[in-house]
This record gives structure tokens, sequence and C-alpha cells, in this order.
């Protein structure tokens, strides 16, 4: 099993940014990235007294323009929001980020753990929202992963 790690940083602007990113001293190789910048768009909060959540999931859609990232975004937040409580079970939060050269979508959900995501993945609710991604002109679907909290502070 390949461990791999998420580093989500929120910064109020580029000049904390830059430095934090360049600090990193990430290793080089084909499976390390250059940091895409995002910018929160929109919260959906289902159970916000939920602890910490036990599992978090990053999926994202590669999009054609800012148009369609929050065409997306609007879309499956509708089918979330107007899903029955049933079908959100396991779900404290979504947070969708854009990317700021329209290129792409990140959706960062909590989970309350692994086996709420996992049932969510064969339920309706999941269902219908890859029909929307895949229906969507413009819009591809590029997957998810899902990670466990190792640490998180906050300055």
């Amino acid at each position: 099993m390949n461990d791999v790690v998420l580093t989500y940083a929120q910064c109020t602007d580029d000049s904390v940014y830059r430095p934090f990113t360049r600090g990193l001293n990430l290793p080089a190789g084909p499976a390390s990235t250059d940091p895409i910048e995002y910018r929160l768009h929109r919260d959906v909060l289902i159970d916000p007294t939920e602890p910490a959540p036990g599992a978090m999931v990053a999926a994202s859609f590669d999009v054609d323009g800012s148009e369609r990232q929050r065409s997306i975004v609007e879309a499956i937040v509708a089918n979330v929001e107007g899903a029955s409580a049933e079908e959100q079970a396991g779900l404290i939060a979504a947070h969708f980020h854009l990317s700021l050269d329209g290129s792409r979508v990140l959706n960062f959900a909590e989970w309350t753990d692994d086996e709420a995501h996992i049932e969510f993945l064969g339920g309706e609710l999941s269902r219908r929202s890859l029909e929307i991604a895949n229906e969507m002109p413009g819009v591809r679907p590029l997957g998810f992963r899902r990670y466990h909290l190792y640490r998180s502070l906050a300055v």
C-alpha cells in the first residue's frame, strides 16, 4: 500500500501562500505535483455538530472553464441538499473549491467514517451525482481519494 499525503492549507493571500508552498520541501519525482491554487466557492453543511471527521474524501473534476466550474458545483449541491436524510447519512459537510485557472473543481467532503462513505458509494445520491457529472458537457470526473486526518493546526 502506498501512503499518500494531502496537504490542505488555507492561506489569507499570496504573500502567505507562496512562502508556505516553497517551504514544503516535497520530494521531486514522477508522483510529485505542483500545488494547484483553489478558492473556496461553496460549503454544504449537513451535520456541523458532528465531531472531527473520521474520513475525508477529495473528489475532483476537470472542467472547461469557470462557467462549467460553477455549473457542476451548483448541480451537485442541489442534488445533495435535495437528498433525504437517509441518503446523506454519515456526510458531515462538503466544501467545493474552484481552481483559479478555471480547469478544476475539488470537493473536499467530511464523513463520519470510512463505512459511511463506502455506503454512500453504493447509494442513489452517489449514483445521481456521478450521472450529473458524466452528462454535463465540459465536465470530466477525475475520481476520488479517501484520507484520514493525521494532524491539524490552526494559527
